[in-house]
């Protein structure tokens, strides 16, 4: 029984080291090109707690890869991008620490990570989750405990 266990190790062992991999593919080789795709069209903003969510129309380009979104948590801070794929006419941006507005900067990329022109628009997120729950919070003793109700 032992040398079954050895015979199958070593045929298992050999088809491992026999089978190769083609590696992964070589991005580098491409197709590129200087032509930026169009821009992003029909923009509709739904503000939600904390957030929103655009949606927009793609441009017809063949090389769309991403739309991209450019906007800042707070004013003068850290720029931030949000990335949604072509397969998809949504972004949804969420984090945003207070109800001000805020504007947005779409941006489609196609595969030569050419970027079209920016469509600017603007959000104005809802009260934050931890803003509505810290306003309904009620906080009541029990024994040997707390009870919380939001």
């Amino acid at each position: 029984m032992k040398k079954i266990n050895y015979y199958f190790t070593a045929i298992v062992a050999v088809l491992l080291l026999n089978t190769q991999c083609d590696g992964a593919p070589n991005w580098d080789n491409e197709i590129t090109d200087a032509v930026p795709p169009g821009p992003v069209s029909n923009v509709n903003v739904e503000n939600i707690n904390g957030g929103a969510i655009i949606t927009y129309s793609l441009p017809s380009d063949n090389d769309l890869m991403a739309v991209k979104a450019i906007y800042s948590f707070r004013e003068g801070g850290e720029i931030m991008e949000s990335y949604s794929s072509a397969s998809t006419d949504t972004i949804k941006l969420a984090g945003f620490p207070d109800t001000q507005e805020r504007s947005v900067k779409l941006v489609a990329v196609d595969n030569s990570k050419n970027e079209s022109e920016p469509v600017t628009t603007t959000i104005k997120p809802l009260t934050i989750p931890v803003e509505i729950i810290r306003n309904s919070l009620i906080v009541n003793e029990t024994f040997s405990g707390v009870f919380v109700k939001w």
